[in-house]
């Protein structure tokens, strides 16, 4: 038997529940937090996610049933209804937040680097799709379609002449802010932690009401690395007494929940990210400390303030779907030697670090890793984080686990070896180097050829690997520590 976080009652598991709504992608599910009764009462809530319409359409998320529904919008008087997955050859950018009528005005711009033909040939195709001019004869309608192209030419670079704005409402009304404290409860209850502590917050849910005093946005930057994911962070902290969960969806809409200002438990530190794009949960290693004061400070913020944070998010989301004005099929192979430089810093990086990933923990870390260095690229920094992952994906393949295994074996020999051959090289008493020092490299790299480990898989690196190649090695530590003893009064005059 299972109890129910929401009613408290004990009940059979049977149908489990989607702790991050469906609708905008979320896979996770518990069938035990629970009961079919309150799960049915609480799913009028997830649609509070419908007003994020626009962005579902956009980012286009896998859903275990039906599909992301079109969103309605206007190309120059023209109405339309913009497909799950546009992305067009068009760039899309915030131009006004209208906070009493909760909605956002969105322009499309045309983009260069494809050229032109191939812009009007993508435009005229989406103007077939949607319809338009589908009652005129068809010179007529080419005609139609070619005064709509002449008209976007003309305004393309004017951003306060939109060509294209969404119909749909953006809410940050407390609808939302009770679906993000569901969240936020349904992953603390997932995590099997003591329901004890988070009462409180479950009694907010339950009565609908004072939702604002302890959810509310959350003004925080995209984290880099994992591109479109959902990310539910969890922090019990007894010496500050609280007990709060982030919550960042689409890693654009962020959110802040105080589940416990007074909390004496203990030390909880908890983290999910799920990849919309990659259809996976991924590693993702992050804290965010908030104190009792900021927290209040996140809690009281003025409805302006919450404005400007909704339509900072809603441009993040749109800057990721603008096409580059450089084309790319030019710019990437340029950016090969410069990729793989930086794959292999990454990758001796995570080697030489004490502990050992496993093979999820190393792709993960590597492409995150890989995705940040982009960043001080000038030719891939502007790339959206998703794209950016699938560079480093492609980049993993020239380097996976198995290159990240030798090298971190590798390390680990080296170091035994640098532990060794120090104390004998230093004479004590006359505070010189020993002459034969070269000859002492030699010998404790042959010496370590008849050693064996607890670690079976490094003794197999050190007999069919390293052994093998260990005048390289020697080469490698005579020059090291040559370079090392050159500014040194030694015995070796």
């Amino acid at each position: 038997m299972c109890k129910c976080f929401y009613c408290g009652k004990s009940f059979t598991p049977k149908k489990p529940e989607h702790i991050i709504p469906n609708c905008i992608g979320g896979k996770l599910k518990d069938k035990t937090i629970l009961c079919g009764t309150c799960n049915q009462q609480l799913s009028s809530i997830d649609k509070a996610f419908d007003e994020f319409r626009l962005v579902n359409v956009l980012e286009n998320p896998a859903r275990d049933n039906g599909r992301v529904a079109q969103a309605d919008g206007e190309v120059e008087g023209v109405r339309i209804s913009i497909e799950p997955g546009f992305k067009d050859m068009h760039g899309f950018k915030v131009v006004s937040f209208d906070k009493s009528k909760k909605t956002a005005r969105i322009a499309m711009f045309h983009t260069s680097g494809i050229g032109e033909a191939k812009n009007k040939e993508h435009l005229f195709a989406w103007l077939e799709k949607q319809g338009t001019g589908k009652d005129l004869p068809e010179q007529k309608k080419l005609e139609h379609f070619q005064a709509i192209w002449d008209r976007f030419c003309s305004k393309a670079e004017r951003i306060e002449s939109p060509l294209i704005h969404s119909a749909n409402p953006c809410s940050f009304g407390e609808n939302l802010l009770l679906a993000i404290l569901k969240i936020a409860l349904g992953m603390y209850c997932h995590w099997k932690l003591d329901r004890s502590f988070i009462e409180r917050a479950v009694q907010v849910l339950r009565e609908r009401k004072d939702v604002g005093q302890i959810v509310n946005w959350f003004a925080l930057a995209p984290v880099p690395g994992v591109g479109t994911s959902h990310i539910v962070l969890l922090e019990g902290n007894p010496a500050s007494q609280q007990l709060y969960a982030i919550i960042s969806i689409y890693n654009a809409f962020s959110f802040f929940v105080l589940l416990n200002a007074s909390y004496n438990g203990p030390q909880v530190h908890k983290i999910y990210c799920y990849q919309i794009k990659e259809h996976s949960e991924i590693l993702l290693d992050a804290s965010l400390s908030i104190t009792p004061e900021q927290a209040q400070q996140i809690l009281s913020a003025s409805g302006e303030y919450v404005g400007s944070i909704i339509k900072n998010a809603l441009n993040s989301v749109m800057k990721k779907h603008i096409r580059c004005s450089e084309d790319l099929r030019e710019t990437l192979p340029k950016q090969t030697d410069w990729l793989l430089g930086a794959a292999k810093r990454i990758v001796s990086h995570l080697a030489w670090r004490s502990e050992f990933f496993s093979a999820e923990q190393y792709n993960e870390y590597f492409i995150q890793n890989l995705v940040i260095s982009m960043e001080s690229s000038p030719a891939l920094s502007s790339l959206s984080d998703d794209f950016k992952r699938d560079l480093a994906v492609d980049v993993l393949k020239f380097l996976p686990y198995s290159n990240y295994k030798d090298r971190h074996y590798e390390g680990k020999i080296l170091q035994i070896l640098l532990e060794k051959i120090p104390p004998r090289l230093c004479l004590v008493k006359t505070g010189t180097v020993d002459k034969n020092w070269e000859n002492i490299i030699e010998e404790e790299v042959a010496n370590l050829g008849s050693q064996t480990f607890e670690d079976r898989e490094l003794t197999l690196f050190l007999k069919q690997k390293f052994m093998p190649s260990c005048q390289f090695y020697v080469d490698m530590l005579k020059s090291s520590i040559r370079n090392v003893l050159k500014p040194i009064k030694t015995g070796l005059d």
